[in-house]
């Protein structure tokens, strides 16, 4: 563990940092030296293939030159050929007066020429218009579509609203009964409450209709009677 502990990071790192340093660099050294001796053989190879290349060159350019001067004559024989047939074409032409005929004929074409364009320049102009109109009934048609649409959602919303406002009613009206009918039995229950009290309270507070007791003045007259009659029987 001492010695672990004595080693030096520090120079163990830049040891291995110089060795890596001299890979590199032995590496680029050996590429070098490859490169150049590559160079070498590639020049001494096109220095021995110099005077074939150079006479291969000179014989193609030689070739060259020859095919394009026959080129160039048998060119300007076809032309100086074609020149004299046109000559003679033109002056037979110019004999019969055919350049006139074109010309009236060029006019003529021209004129129909004309006149198709004309036809066309307007009939296209009635497919736009009719294309106008078209687009003008069709924009119109989308318009009352979209009108009807707008309608009859707000139809269904008016009477969606008229439905939900008639429950609404109705229920209040359902309330309002029920709590009629509620207060009705209250009433009712404090009504009948109120006369079972009143009822108690007067039965209390009235006297009893019941005989009175008179068994000691009937006594009296029983006593009465007997004596007179034990008086009469002496």
């Amino acid at each position: 563990q001492e010695e672990v502990a004595n080693i030096d990071t520090a120079a163990l790192a830049k040891e291995h940092a110089d060795k890596a340093t001299k890979k590199r660099e032995e590496a680029e050294r050996k590429q070098k030296e490859a490169a150049k001796r590559l160079d070498y053989l590639v020049r001494a190879i096109r220095i021995e293939e110099l005077p074939l290349i150079q006479t291969t060159y000179q014989e193609k350019t030689k070739s060259d030159k020859e095919r394009y001067e026959q080129k160039v004559i048998e060119k300007s024989r076809r032309a100086n050929l074609q020149w004299e047939a046109d000559v003679k074409e033109k002056a037979q032409l110019q004999t019969h007066d055919v350049f006139q005929y074109l010309a009236d004929f060029e006019s003529l074409a021209m004129a129909g020429r004309e006149q198709s364009h004309q036809k066309l320049c307007r009939q296209e102009d009635s497919r736009a218009e009719l294309e106008a109109e078209k687009g003008k009934l069709q924009r119109a048609r989308e318009r009352k579509e979209e009108e009807i649409q707008r309608k009859i959602l707000e139809e269904q919303k008016r009477q969606e609203e008229e439905e939900q406002a008639r429950l609404a009613a109705e229920k209040a009206e359902r309330e309002a009964q029920r709590a009629a009918e509620e207060e009705k039995r209250r009433q009712a229950e404090l009504t009948r409450m109120q006369n079972e009290r009143d009822r108690k309270e007067k039965g209390r507070f009235q006297p009893s209709n019941r005989p009175s007791d008179d068994r000691g003045g009937g006594g009296g007259g029983s006593g009465g009677g007997s004596g007179g009659g034990s008086g009469g029987g002496r």
